[in-house]
């Protein structure tokens, strides 16, 4: 089998050396199992020995039999003891049943992928079944013994990845972070913003420093109106329509109808891409990109947050009590950051029925917003050891084990917030600036006027 010491350039989740206990790990050749028990997974596709294409996801088929318990399992999909993958799994009878998992793309060579089945209260170290696979990913030059016509690799491809759905098709092919440098081990990250109408000149600026910067990202659609224009001036860019059958197209006043559901539902389709097996980087609209933020994606982070302050120039460095915005941050695709984002999620209240005109006039609560939900979170995954808090970028992991998760926070003077608003703090930060949010301002105009006066737009 392959070593585990992979380096950050060679996988989609990082420089990932141990990624699991010794228990998990895919080079030790006997597995510690939770209890002697009758439930099996087995993978369909691949199977051992299968031949891979690199560059490509892969829809890793499988079926769980004899299951003892009903119930919610969780499935660990490790590659040469990497946490490539995640799913949850409903098991509802004794009866056979089969599911799909994506897995990222991997690098040529041999690999060795292991299945790890468990109930979701069982410690994760001990699973209640697994399956070991010897894969080899190779390149379509190296097969020509077998023929290389278009036909046959169309179907060698059609065969290791199907998408599930629009989304998942949409999400891989905008992901690899960059339009057209080497992923280089960001494969599986998405870049993603929402625009509405109403925010449709930020969204220019956004798109324009993102294009300057060689990234490569999908938009999420608030409203048809929005969804015309990217189709006229950025038909490459891929998009995603949020409400099916609404229309979102005003600008929306701070914790008004629009902004209430739309900052909500972006926070759902994040989670929907990680449960495609993608990291997201999700940044808002008011987010101006002024040098690369690969910093983000590249540490062996779960979770990497921006760090927000309105006030005086900050600290570099977060405390665990520092708060977050949920407006600027990477969560990558596996079970801490699906587990993280559930719960955040559990905070949202149901906007009231009828359509979003009928309820324009409704504002919601300070206790009703994500950030305040991201942030309590946050601080409870802190207290409760269920995380570590780490400084990005000064604090590199040359390793994490599946518990505690790691959760980071940005340079809080080279990702921006509010404070740096102000001409004279920006003036003395402007050198080290990555991006600048221009958050702690209500309204657009007043935003898009602040950024004007710093420079800072693109256009």
């Amino acid at each position: 089998s392959s070593s585990s010491s992979s380096s950050s350039s060679s996988s989609p989740h990082s420089s990932l050396t141990q990624a699991a206990p010794s228990s998990l790990s895919a080079s030790n050749s006997s597995p510690i199992l939770s209890h002697a028990s009758s439930t099996s997974i087995h993978a369909l596709w691949p199977a051992n020995g299968t031949r891979l294409l690199p560059a490509l996801p892969v829809t890793l088929r499988y079926v769980v039999r004899h299951a003892e318990l009903v119930g919610r399992y969780q499935l660990l999909v490790l590659v040469d003891g990497v946490e490539w993958a995640h799913s949850w799994l409903h098991v509802v009878s004794q009866v056979e049943q089969a599911g799909n998992v994506t897995l990222p793309p991997m690098r040529e060579g041999e690999h060795e992928v292991m299945l790890a089945l468990q109930l979701e209260w069982e410690d994760i170290n001990q699973p209640s079944s697994i399956e070991l696979l010897q894969v080899l990913v190779h390149g379509e030059h190296e097969r020509r013994d077998e023929g290389n016509a278009p036909g046959l690799q169309g179907w060698r491809r059609k065969l290791q990845f199907e998408p599930r759905d629009g989304l998942e098709e949409k999400g891989w092919q905008s992901a690899g972070f960059y339009q057209s440098k080497e992923a280089d081990g960001k494969e599986n990250v998405l870049v993603l913003v929402v625009a509405n109408e109403g925010y449709k000149d930020l969204l220019q600026h956004w798109i324009c420093h993102a294009d300057r910067l060689g990234l490569k990202y999908m938009v999420g659609l608030a409203d048809p109106q929005i969804g015309r224009w990217m189709e006229e001036h950025h038909p490459k860019v891929r998009t995603h329509v949020l409400f099916e059958g609404a229309s979102m197209s005003e600008e929306g006043s701070f914790m008004s109808e629009i902004f209430y559901r739309i900052v909500w539902r972006c926070m759902e389709l994040v989670r929907e891409l990680l449960d495609r097996s993608l990291s997201v980087l999700f940044i808002d609209i008011d987010v101006m990109l002024l040098r690369d933020p690969v910093d983000l994606v590249e540490h062996n982070c779960d979770l990497v947050y921006q760090q927000n302050h309105c006030a005086e120039i900050p600290p570099r460095e977060a405390t665990e009590e520092g708060e977050p915005n949920a407006g600027f941050y990477f969560v990558r695709a596996g079970q801490a950051g699906k587990r993280f984002l559930d719960e955040v999620l559990q905070g949202k209240v149901p906007p009231p029925p009828g359509d979003v005109r009928h309820n324009k006039n409704r504002f919601y609560s300070h206790d009703q917003r994500v950030q305040i939900h991201f942030w309590n979170r946050l601080r409870a995954w802190l207290a409760e050891g269920r995380a570590r808090l780490a400084q990005v970028p000064r604090q590199r992991y040359e390793h994490r084990d599946l518990s505690p998760s790691k959760f980071c926070a940005a340079d809080a003077r080279a990702y921006a917030t509010g404070w740096a608003l102000d001409r004279e703090r920006f003036e003395q930060v402007n050198s080290s600036i990555v991006a600048l949010h221009a958050n702690c301002i209500i309204g657009k105009s007043k935003k898009v006027e602040l950024m004007r006066s710093l420079g800072v737009l693109c256009f």
